[in-house]
């Protein structure tokens, strides 16, 4: 029977662990044969659950993988082209533009992968925290809604206003959250502002995106962060940025208010736990 027992376990514990359960600090060991074999079967079921999950996670890098391949090749037609001798200056322009879009889009894929798959020195995935500048990421979202504001031919203002602290950001997802907004901000601006202001108080950290741009009414204000649910069909939105940034953040246990007026802008409210 011990022998049984020994079997029996070498073959639970490695289950246990591929589940990310363990739990050896109760001495919560299974004691007879019986108990032993219906341990077994629960770890072998929830393995079998988790199956369909890690393939999906194979075939999510592999498609990772294809997409950096694929942008490699117009982002270096792009640089061929412009290095074409009198290249006329509205047709340099928006080669210009479109590199830059392709380069953000490297950028992002690039951090959906880090967040999935974490890089070789971390392990933890999701677990590990980032240590960043305020204004310097603020800064770096300014740039790319600039970008756009140029590509869109938009007269926007962008500004930044925020502490140069140090703060942890949770996930680099949340840049994702913030270019989101920001992006939003620009479309819904033709001319105007956007104003990117992060504050540090003693619980949490504050990040307005605001814009003085079309603003929404109440019925869309009610549905605006639904997947899928765009206003600018006919110009390409497909509906996900702002529930993709709502998603994001609500991950790490912040919070996003949105505040509008119809032809007054928009103010959207990042509250984001402080992690000393």
């Amino acid at each position: 029977m011990r022998d049984i027992l020994s079997l029996a376990n070498m073959a639970l514990f490695p289950a246990r662990a591929a589940m990310c359960q363990p739990d050896l600090s109760k001495g919560n060991l299974p004691v007879t044969y019986e108990e032993a074999v219906e341990e077994l079967v629960k770890a072998r079921l929830l393995l079998q659950a988790q199956a369909p999950f890690i393939h999906l996670a194979s075939i999510t890098s592999g498609i990772i993988n294809q997409i950096n391949n694929l942008l490699s090749r117009p982002t270096m037609q792009c640089s061929l082209i412009l290095e074409a001798p009198d290249l006329p200056e509205e047709v340099k322009r928006r080669i210009g533009c479109m590199k830059g879009d392709l380069a953000v889009l490297a950028q992002l894929v690039r951090l959906i992968n880090a967040d999935f798959h974490g890089g070789p020195e971390d392990n933890t995935r999701r677990s590990a925290n980032e240590m960043v500048n305020l204004a310097d990421l603020l800064e770096y979202v300014r740039a790319l809604a600039a970008h756009r504001a140029e590509f869109k031919q938009h007269m926007v203002d962008i500004a930044v206003d925020a502490s140069p602290a140090r703060i942890v950001l949770p996930s680099p997802l949340l840049r994702i959250a913030l270019i989101n907004l920001a992006f939003n901000g620009v479309d819904a601006t033709p001319v105007g502002s956007v104003t990117l202001k992060g504050d540090i108080l003693p619980d949490y950290v504050e990040i307005h995106v605001t814009d003085t741009g079309h603003g929404m009414s109440p019925e869309i204000l009610t549905q605006c962060r639904e997947s899928f649910f765009t206003t600018r069909l006919s110009e390409g939105g497909c509906g996900l940025g702002l529930w993709t940034a709502d998603q994001i953040i609500q991950s790490v246990n912040g919070t996003l208010e949105i505040h509008s007026e119809q032809g007054s802008g928009t103010c959207c409210l990042i509250r984001l736990p402080l992690i000393t």
